[in-house]
């Protein structure tokens, strides 16, 4: 049965058709904010479904969402994000789908939440259970998708404050910021480091599985080294290297050793504070602009790897260097003591 959908605020002032009849599902806009000219499409549609059922014998049924998520997840596709999508999509057929149609999902499945958690949670997952499917829909993604790329980072004053009074609260948490620091790890990569993969004499470290999907080898740097040198808890011992789990907890201690060595951390950063700034010292102290960021496997894309080149001076901006020195007479004229006690009065 199809039916008519009241306009969503912020998102459209036109009535909505939605609904199943004689096995044609239908999702589209009415295309007009007025309830009586709506109601008048709706049973135009309807019309046109029915009488399309008595003069056209049925059409094979193409291949329906449900039907192409087992093909993505059989490929390896990701399940997070999937279940929400394969009860929304279920019985569509991939072919039909539109980009109105993700759109209308995104806005239903998640009303209150950012642009960003859309495209994370809808738009890429549909993109990639598509093209899993042969379907290269162009699917445009939110205004605002990506998010504020300001990135915050620790001055190296800031990060060591930081690290010292987590260390006085708790020495394996100081070691633990130590190594978010100097190898640019997520939270839940860092955490799942394991002492079978932790070589100290050799500098590396492995993770099995990062937020891509792929492995990744870590360089110790010698302060990194010589701090794990020193785990309170040892190394004789099996399974994870540090003893924490992602949680509420976690977050608190964070927040009090930044409290306590008064180290401002923004909102909604939290533990990335540390990726950025393993991000910006690379490319402020180690001199690789964003080929090199990539390379040094941390970043898949420079899309990615880009926004740390605020970070440090461009060499193009240096050639102000090379300026002429202007004088300013009445400085260099005049005694400067006498000169700022002057121009203060």
């Amino acid at each position: 049965m199809l039916k008519l959908y009241d306009p969503i605020p912020g998102k459209s002032a036109n009535y909505r058709i939605r609904g199943i009849l004689l096995g044609v599902r239908v999702d589209k806009s009415a295309g007009t904010s007025n309830a009586r000219l709506a109601h008048k499409i709706l049973l135009r549609e309807i019309r046109r479904i029915e009488e399309a059922a008595l003069c056209d014998p049925p059409k094979p049924k193409g291949k329906t969402f449900d039907a192409g998520v087992e093909t993505y997840l059989r490929l390896g596709g990701k399940v997070r994000f999937i279940a929400q999508l394969f009860e929304y999509f279920k019985d569509i057929e991939m072919e039909k789908i539109t980009q109105d149609m993700i759109d209308e999902a995104a806005w239903s499945l998640y009303p209150n939440a950012l642009p960003a958690t859309r495209n994370r949670q809808v738009y890429s997952p549909m993109s990639a259970v598509l093209k899993a499917n042969g379907f290269n829909l162009p699917i445009r993604r939110p205004k605002g998708w990506r998010g504020n790329t300001r990135t915050f980072f620790f001055e190296p004053s800031e990060a060591e404050r930081l690290i010292m009074k987590a260390t006085e609260q708790e020495p394996e948490f100081g070691l633990f910021l130590t190594f978010l620091l100097y190898t640019g790890v997520r939270l839940n990569e860092g955490l799942s480091l394991t002492i079978r993969n932790l070589n100290l004499s050799d500098g590396r470290a492995f993770i099995e599985t990062t937020k891509n999907g792929l492995p990744r080898t870590l360089h110790l740097p010698p302060p990194l080294v010589a701090a794990m040198a020193n785990h309170p808890r040892g190394y004789d011992r099996e399974g994870r290297v540090f003893r924490y789990n992602k949680g509420s907890r976690l977050y608190k201690r964070l927040a009090k050793a930044a409290d306590a060595s008064n180290v401002r951390i923004p909102d909604g950063v939290s533990f990335h504070a540390f990726r950025h700034t393993y991000g910006a010292y690379l490319r402020r102290y180690g001199n690789l602009d964003t080929s090199g960021l990539v390379a040094s496997g941390a970043w898949l894309s420079h899309d990615a790897a880009r926004r740390y080149e605020h970070a440090d001076v461009t060499k193009a901006a240096k050639a102000s260097d090379n300026f002429p020195f202007i004088r300013i007479r009445r400085v260099a004229d005049e005694n400067p003591i006498e000169y700022i006690k002057k121009t203060a009065g």
